[in-house]
């Protein structure tokens, strides 16, 4: 896993606190990283949950 406060995790909390957080929403959202066989992150993927109540 990446570790807590890195860039990634900086770009994602922040799209969720302006798109979702900020209007009302409640979210709740995971950052998953994968690695190459050499140990190097290859890529992040983002899951995101959130609800609409009005």
């Amino acid at each position: 896993m990446r570790p807590s406060g890195t860039p990634a995790e900086e770009v994602v909390r922040d799209y969720v606190e302006r798109n979702f957080v900020d209007k009302g929403m409640c979210a709740d959202w995971a950052i998953h990283d994968s690695e190459n066989d050499k140990g190097q992150f290859k890529e992040s993927i983002v899951h995101l949950d959130w609800n609409m109540l009005y």
